[in-house]
């Protein structure tokens, strides 16, 4: 039977797709609040609102804040991006959060796909840290070229806000949507949507992350569909990360010279 998209977004609107649909849209709202909220977006005096509005008297704004109010913004991330869609999903919709794409899925296939392609990060990594516009948002606290320990643990604690983002956006959005019986139209909505939320969650970057936002949106959706994981791009959206902060503090000559 030949559905109209009308009738695909009908089957996919159901409770549990409005459910997570508007959760979605209202825990971003919250988080950006939180956690994305500015009170400068200039390169090197970007303050957290809401973070320097409780810890800034605290600790009498020392500049170390710049530093740690990132590590806030990760574990926000991880608060409302990852652990209260499990909430919903395990206690409200009563499924396991595992079949949300948390699994590796077709491994095989996967692990074909992301080696070489980390390679190929690698290289866009280095030119791509040439841009002046790039190198002004990251990292997104230039403290951390202080000595390695700094770095490493910082790239660390930088994976699990990818971890969450991917969980809310790839998974849990793409998988509350996605039913049994799947159709390319049914795709094709899914992916429209969750790029749409993807490319306007990257508002306030730099035009080339917005324009990339919008191009890898559906690749990396789809590759989840069909991968049946998340993971895999995951990983890519990390490593890309971790490669650009790399290139563009060696290029600002502000890589650590001592380890602590």
């Amino acid at each position: 039977m030949n559905y109209r998209f009308s009738d695909e977004s009908k089957i996919m609107f159901n409770k549990k797709g409005k459910v997570v649909f508007f959760s979605l849209v209202c825990l971003t709202i919250i988080y950006w609040f939180l956690a994305l909220w500015y009170k400068n977006k200039t390169a090197y005096t970007k303050q957290l609102v809401i973070f320097y509005a409780i810890f800034g008297p605290i600790f009498n704004y020392n500049p170390w804040l710049d530093f740690w109010q990132y590590i806030y913004q990760f574990i926000m991330t991880v608060i409302f991006f990852a652990i209260i869609p499990y909430i919903i999903v395990r206690y409200y919709f009563k499924e396991e959060f595992k079949n949300y794409g948390l699994t590796w899925g077709n491994k095989k296939f996967g692990f074909l796909l992301l080696i070489p392609l980390v390679f190929v990060l690698f290289v866009v990594a280095i030119f791509v840290s040439q841009d002046s516009e790039l190198q002004l948002e990251y990292p997104l606290s230039k403290l951390i070229g202080i000595n390695w320990l700094v770095l490493i643990f910082y790239e660390i604690s930088y994976f699990f806000y990818f971890f969450a983002y991917e969980i809310i956006m790839r998974g849990y959005l793409q998988w509350g949507l996605k039913r049994e019986e799947i159709s390319i139209k049914s795709i094709i909505i899914i992916l429209m949507i969750q790029t749409m939320i993807t490319t306007l969650f990257h508002i306030g970057k730099p035009s080339s992350e917005i324009f990339l936002a919008l191009i890898m949106g559906p690749i990396i959706g789809y590759a989840a569909l069909k991968l049946d994981s998340i993971y895999y791009g995951m990983i890519l959206h990390f490593i890309i990360n971790v490669f650009m902060d790399f290139f563009i503090l060696y290029r600002l000559d502000l890589l650590p010279t001592a380890f602590i």
